[in-house]
């Protein structure tokens, strides 16, 4: 498997793109494993740190993963 890395929003107005882009990213990166659903919200609400920078990563970093009950 290869790991294609995520695209970075920095604050751009479109940030539905950005999601829509960090979806089909992580599918990408997720296809071959065998999640359960419980996993799958857990991996992406992680990984959608990953895609962050600047301001919303500072935003985003004192929140912890487990705030988060889905990743919608």
């Amino acid at each position: 498997m290869s790991y294609h890395p995520y695209v970075h929003y920095t604050d751009s107005p479109d940030a539905e793109a950005h999601i829509c882009s960090f979806l089909n990213t992580w599918q990408a990166n997720h296809s071959t494993q065998r999640l359960t659903s419980a996993k799958i919200d857990a991996f992406k609400i992680a990984e959608f740190t990953l895609s962050l920078d600047a301001p919303v990563a500072r935003w985003c970093s004192p929140h912890n993963p487990g705030e988060f009950a889905t990743f919608h």
